[in-house]
């Protein structure tokens, strides 16, 4: 017997939403880090999220299932005006389905003088809006249909409904975002989940994306505002501890689950989490790409005054030091006003 889906009491709040291939299908090759499926689901899902009003946490795509953990907003959207909801379908369905929305709107409410009548074909779309039930089955249902069109193929895509958990703020969401982003290491696919590129916390500090890490700092929403780079420290160690590979009994004949090893636990631990020059250099960092110069602050120093010209008469020296993690020493000649990873 299914159960009715549950809802958080007082509207909006965090769930887990975790959704199968039918028959196991491995429909996301996850061991490939331009997998066309997995892209285009991710695509999606940052359309529906918009449109939907939901705000995703963290997610993780494994080869024949995902988990997404997004919050519904406290009070879905009745209010907004035509051009708000306009361009939420332009975001969503493109300039020819926007165009043919806003005509329409225009022709009631000025041609046909029927403001009631244009307010109906909003709350068409508003209606939809701001529910998980709805953003997944959208989800879901549009990736099926990409899916079959480009595979020549019909029938069942997805195993049945999804699954959702209730997922309460404070130790419950920032212990199911790090079992969400653990997935890929307790599977083998990577030994540490900033490397996987099918998960949050691979996309918010390998991808730098800013929007991954605007869902991923709400897991310590509980603790008031926090900078990126504070908020990366402490989830970083969070999820190692929590990814610790335990150890099991001699005479235990369970297999031992796959998890971080101890030593390396440990040394992520001793530096506070933060990323070292080895790590840092797989990440998308800007400083690489936009610093003008990189090297030590006597070499960056020597650059400066041989191109003393190029700077205002403000600057007094060259050598600036690189953000976001351990650099080694390492100087720059740019210093970037914006976060340095991504």
């Amino acid at each position: 017997m299914r159960l009715a889906r549950l809802r958080h009491l007082t509207g909006g709040g965090a769930f887990h939403a975790m959704s199968r291939f039918a028959d196991s299908k491995a429909v996301f090759d996850v061991e490939n880090a331009s997998c066309p499926n997995a892209n285009y689901f991710l695509k999606l899902m940052r359309k529906l999220e918009a449109f939907h009003g939901m705000k995703i946490i963290t997610y993780t795509l494994m080869s024949t299932h995902f988990h997404l953990l997004v919050c519904e907003p406290a009070h879905s959207s009745k209010k907004i005006s035509d051009a708000e909801l306009v361009a939420k379908i332009r975001a969503l369905n493109g300039s020819t389905a926007a165009a043919e929305l806003a005509w329409q709107l225009k022709h009631l409410r000025v041609e046909l003088k029927s403001p009631a009548a244009a307010e109906e074909l909003k709350m068409r779309y508003l209606k939809r809006m701001g529910n998980i039930s709805n953003f997944i089955q959208d989800l879901k249902g549009r990736f099926a249909q990409w899916y079959n069109r480009r595979k020549g193929r019909y029938g069942v895509l997805w195993a049945d409904r999804f699954k959702s958990v209730l997922v309460e703020g404070g130790t419950a969401t920032w212990t199911m975002a790090a079992y969400i982003d653990l997935n890929c290491v307790r599977a083998g696919l990577a030994d540490d989940p900033k490397d996987y590129r099918w998960c949050g916390y691979g996309e918010a500090t390998a991808g730098g994306s800013q929007l991954a890490r605007t869902g991923l700092m709400e897991v310590f929403a509980e603790r008031g505002e926090l900078s990126w780079k504070q908020f990366a420290r402490d989830y970083r160690k969070l999820l190692f501890t929590e990814g610790e590979q335990k150890p099991v009994a001699l005479n235990s004949n369970k297999r031992p689950r796959r998890g971080i090893a101890a030593a390396r636990v440990q040394e992520v631990l001793d530096g506070n989490g933060e990323l070292t020059l080895g790590e840092l250099v797989r990440c998308r960092v800007r400083y690489f790409a936009d610093g003008l110069a990189l090297g030590s602050a006597e070499f960056i120093e020597k650059i400066f005054d041989g191109n003393r010209g190029h700077f205002g008469e403000k600057r007094k020296d060259g050598a600036r030091r690189l953000r976001g993690g351990d650099y080694e020493g390492l100087r720059t000649l740019r210093d970037l006003r914006k976060s340095p990873l991504g």
